[in-house]
C-alpha cells in the first residue's frame, strides 16, 4: 500500500479543514522570528518585566505582529523591532543576506564563518520562506547529517528553513521545517525544543482570544533500530525502520497573567509502517489507540502552566510524563521492576529587581532514568541523535542566569550550570529494568557562560563571550568540545532588500 503515506495526508488535512475553519478575531498573517536570534533573550525578560503581553506565551517561535504590538518604547524593543522589519522589508516578496564570523581563542585562535541566505514571501494569508545556512559549525558537529566529502572546499551548507504557511480567520496551516520550542522563553522545552536540527512537519493550528488548538505531525529519519520484547531476551535487529512524531496540544490564555497547556505526543513506526490514521484524529487519546486498536507507539504526556503571581514575576513549569508505572495486576509489583519516566521543568524569574532592567532567573530541570527511550529504538525520542524535547535524560541540572539590559545598546549575560549527567544516549534500547539515578557512568559538571552583546545598528551587532566546562562532554559543547576557559568573539552582518 504505497499511496497509504499520500492518503494519510490528504485525510489530515481534509479534517483539520473541517474542524477549524471558523469566525475567529485573529489578525492577517505575520512572519516568523527565527530561535536562533538574540530577541529571544529580551523576550524573555519583556514577559518578565510585563513589557510584553503574553498571549500564549508557551510557544515559540513568536511573530512579527507580536514584536511590532509590544507597547514597550525603551531601546532593546525598539532596536528589535527595527532589526527584524529591516529583516522581512515593507514589499511582499524580500531576500536577505546574513553574515557572520566567529572566532574561538583557547590555546590558538580559529575562525568559523556563517553565511545564510534567505528569500520570504509575506502576504495577508500566506507566508513562504527559504533560509539556507553554510556554517563551517557544521563540518565539527558529530550529529550532522549532510554531506562533507568536500568540506575541504566550501560545501558544507543546509536548508534550516523552508516552508509555506497559510492563515485564515483563525485557522492556520504550516507546511515545512523549522525550529520549534514549546515552553518558557530562554528554556528548551521537555516535549518540542530548538535543540535537534530542524525537520519537516505540519503544524495546523486554531487560535481565538483565549484559545489555541494544535496538531502536528512529522516524519523523522529512518534508523537501524533494536528491539527487546522482555527482560532478558536477546535484542533483535531491525534496518530501515520507518519513524514518526504526532501530537495534539491545547493552549489556554485565561489572562496574559495564567496560562495553561496540555499535550500529548507520541512516536511510532517500525519496518514498513506507515502513518495511522487513528493517531491524525485531533480528537482520539493516544493510550486508548494503543490499547483498545493495538497500535504500537510511544505517548508522552506534559503539563505546562505559565504564571505571574506578581507584575515584576513569572514562574514556568513543565511536567512530562514518558510512563508511570502502576501494579495493575495482584501479587505483581512491577514498580519494583520497572522504573518510571518523567521530567520536570520549573523556572522562577524576576525583573527590575534590585535595580531596574536587571533580569534573574533560577531553573531546575530533573529527567529521569530512560525518559525518552522505548524498547522499540524507533520510538525513541530524537531526531539524528539529538533530542526532539530537552537534550539528555537521566540529568538533573541547576541554573542561574542573570542579565542587565541597563546599558542598551551593550547587553550582558551569565549563566551558571551545575549538573549531574548520566550515561544515556538516545539510541540506546530501553532495557526494561530499573536502576540508580544517574545511570553510571556519572559527569558532574560545572558550566559558566558570560556573554557580552553589542547592538550596533539594526544591521551590525557583535559579541563576545567566555566560557568554562568542567567537563568536556556537555550539550551545549558538542561542537566546540572544550575543557577549561575558552573565548568566542563573533560579528553579524545583514543585507536585506526589498524585490516585489
Amino acid at each position: 500500500m504505497k499511496n497509504n503515506y499520500k492518503i494519510a495526508v490528504t485525510f489530515f488535512l481534509f479534517r483539520v479543514l473541517l474542524i477549524f475553519v471558523t469566525v475567529s478575531p485573529v489578525g492577517a498573517q505575520s512572519p516568523l522570528l527565527y530561535l536562533d536570534d538574540p530577541v529571544y533573550e529580551y523576550f524573555d525578560y519583556a514577559v518578565t518585566s510585563g513589557g510584553m503581553t503574553a498571549d500564549f506565551v508557551l510557544q515559540q517561535p513568536y511573530t512579527l505582529q507580536k514584536l511590532n504590538d509590544n507597547t514597550a518604547d525603551n531601546p532593546a524593543a525598539k532596536y528589535f523591532r527595527a532589526w527584524w522589519n529591516r529583516f522581512y522589508g515593507k514589499a511582499n516578496l524580500s531576500g536577505q543576506l546574513q553574515v557572520a564570523e566567529r572566532l574561538r581563542l583557547k590555546s590558538s585562535l580559529f575562525s568559523r564563518y556563517k553565511l545564510a541566505g534567505s528569500l520570504h514571501y509575506k502576504a495577508d494569508h500566506i507566508l513562504l520562506a527559504n533560509r539556507t545556512v553554510v556554517d563551517q559549525d557544521f563540518r565539527l558537529d558529530p550529529n550532522y547529517a549532510g554531506d562533507l566529502s568536500e568540506a575541504d572546499d566550501w560545501i558544507y551548507g543546509r536548508v534550516n528553513e523552508a516552508y509555506g504557511k497559510i492563515a485564515f480567520n483563525g485557522f492556520s496551516l504550516f507546511a515545512g521545517r523549522v525550529k520549534r520550542n514549546w515552553g518558557a522563553p530562554g528554556e528548551k522545552g521537555l516535549l518540542l525544543s530548538d535543540n535537534p536540527y530542524s525537520y519537516d512537519h505540519f503544524l495546523a493550528q486554531y487560535t481565538n482570544r483565549w484559545f489555541r488548538f494544535s496538531i502536528i505531525l512529522a516524519q523523522l529519519e529512518n534508523v537501524n533500530a533494536l528491539t527487546l520484547s522482555e527482560p532478558g531476551a536477546a535484542i533483535k535487529r531491525v534496518n530501515n525502520a520507518n519513524r514518526y512524531l504526532v501530537g495534539h496540544r491545547i493552549d489556554i490564555s485565561l489572562n496574559p497573567a495564567l496560562q495553561f497547556a496540555f499535550t500529548e505526543m507520541a512516536t511510532f513506526g517500525g519496518e514498513n509502517r506507515n502513518i495511522d490514521l487513528q493517531l491524525l484524529n485531533p480528537m482520539t487519546f493516544y493510550y486508548g489507540v494503543q490499547r483498545n486498536d493495538r497500535r504500537q507507539l510511544d505517548g508522552f504526556w506534559a503539563l505546562d502552566v505559565f504564571w505571574k503571581p506578581f507584575p515584576k514575576t513569572a514562574l514556568f513549569t513543565q511536567f512530562l510524563i514518558d510512563d508511570i508505572i502502576v501494579n495493575n495486576d495482584p501479587g505483581v509489583d512491577d514498580r519494583s521492576r520497572f522504573p518510571d519516566r518523567l521530567g520536570i521543568n520549573i523556572s522562577l524569574r524576576q525583573a527590575d529587581w534590585p535595580v531596574r532592567s536587571l533580569h534573574n532567573s533560577v531553573t531546575f530541570n530533573r529527567i529521569w532514568n530512560r525518559t525518552y527511550q522505548s524498547k522499540f529504538t524507533w520510538e525513541n525520542y530524537h531526531y539524528r541523535g539529538l533530542g526532539l524535547g530537552y537534550p539528555c535524560a537521566s540529568c538533573e541540572e541547576f541554573k542561574w542566569k542573570i542579565a542587565w539590559w541597563g546599558a542598551f545598546p551593550w547587553y550582558v549575560q551569565n549563566e551558571l550550570i551545575v549538573g549531574r549527567y548520566g550515561g544515556f544516549s538516545f539510541y540506546d534500547v530501553f532495557p526494561l529494568e530499573k536502576n540508580d539515578f544517574p545511570l553510571a557512568p556519572v559527569t558532574e559538571n560545572l558550566v559558566n557562560k558570560l556573554l557580552i552583546r553589542y547592538f550596533y545598528s539594526p544591521a551590525l551587532r557583535g559579541f563576545v563571550s567566555v566560557h568554562y566546562f568542567k567537563e568536556p562532554n556537555h550539550y551545549r559543547n558538542r561542537i566546540d568540545n572544550l575543557q577549561g576557559v575558552y573565548f568566542k568573539f563573533g560579528v553579524e552582518y545583514l543585507l536585506s532588500g526589498n524585490i516585489l
